[in-house]
């Protein structure tokens, strides 16, 4: 049985390696271009635009067991559901990354003053990335459940790969740019990496 446990489990381990290998690499990447005090700014606003993706957590949990009853047993039941848990996810995430657009700057006004006036616009580039993080748990999830996450995990492997020479770049032309502030470019990758997974996820699901 613990033969089975390991062996099985070594692909999502694979894959969970690779997601926080890519999504995490860009905070030394900015430390290392930009300074101490940019990572700052750019923790601040990964943390607010991350909040809305407790609701993609619950729904991803809930729905991982009946998915995976369904897989081989009903395919059409199977898609259903996979269409239902991506819109409850998007119904809430949509709207919350649209808010935090229009919002960012009269929130780090208000909590934290004109010391962190740089993290608006991080906080407004880095929006979108808590849909496209929705989009890719809910495919994600899904191609665990019918089995199908092998070929997921070259997608991860390919994004861990190219992230961070990418992140390297935009973020020394953003600090040059920019007056210092390289987390624009390493926003500005990081929402990039999430548009070429969720591509990927999409094409991988549609069948």
């Amino acid at each position: 049985t613990w033969r089975a446990i390991i062996i099985g489990g070594v692909p999502i381990f694979a894959l969970s390696a690779l997601s926080l290998f890519y999504s995490t690499i860009d905070i030394p990447i900015v430390e290392a271009v930009s300074g101490a005090e940019v990572v700052g700014w750019y923790s601040l606003a990964y943390r607010w635009v991350s909040i809305p993706i407790f609701m993609t957590t619950i729904v991803c949990t809930a729905f991982l067991p009946r998915l995976s009853a369904l897989a081989s047993s009903s395919p059409d039941g199977f898609a259903h559901l996979t269409n239902r848990a991506l819109m409850m996810v998007l119904a809430v995430n949509i709207p919350a990354s649209a808010g935090m657009v229009m919002v960012a700057g009269d929130l780090v006004d208000l909590i934290y003053g004109a010391d962190f006036e740089n993290a608006v616009i991080l906080m407004q580039l880095l929006a979108p990335f808590v849909s496209l993080v929705a989009i890719n748990t809910v495919m994600g999830t899904a191609l665990v459940a019918s089995d199908r996450h092998k070929r997921y995990i070259w997608v991860a492997a390919a994004a861990a790969l190219f992230n961070p020479p990418f992140t390297i770049l935009a973020a020394r032309f953003a600090d040059r740019r920019y007056d210092g502030n390289g987390a624009i470019g390493a926003a500005v990758a990081t929402v990039c990496t999430e548009i070429f997974i969720t591509v990927c996820a999409l094409r991988m699901s549609q069948r």
